[in-house]
């Protein structure tokens, strides 16, 4: 770990780290965390979340994905949110002794 990446993995807990700069594929530094982390980069978009450039979730009509229970549609969230929900999840299950 490297001072830099000390100071890019705090970013990460800002609301300008997570909004611009961890995500910002232009910005050299969002990448370099250190030590194996990597920061989604909700920018890029993949197969299942459309690309964002500032928010998180999605308000345009040709981003809709498919509801998680029943056929209705949701706003689609990005590739960061995905990650966070996961862990969350996981963390959630285990602190309640859910399996």
């Amino acid at each position: 770990m490297t001072p830099t990446n000390v100071v890019n993995r705090i970013r990460t807990q800002t609301c300008g780290g997570c909004h611009h700069f961890s995500g910002n594929p232009n910005d050299g530094l969002a990448a370099d965390l250190g030590g194996g982390a990597v920061w989604p980069n909700k920018a890029a978009g993949d197969a299942e979340h459309p690309k964002m450039d500032f928010t998180h979730v999605s308000e345009r009509d040709d981003d809709l994905r498919p509801a998680i229970v029943g056929d209705g549609k949701r706003y689609a969230i990005s590739s960061a949110v995905e990650t966070f929900l996961v862990f969350r999840e996981e963390f959630m299950k285990k602190a309640l002794g859910l399996p």
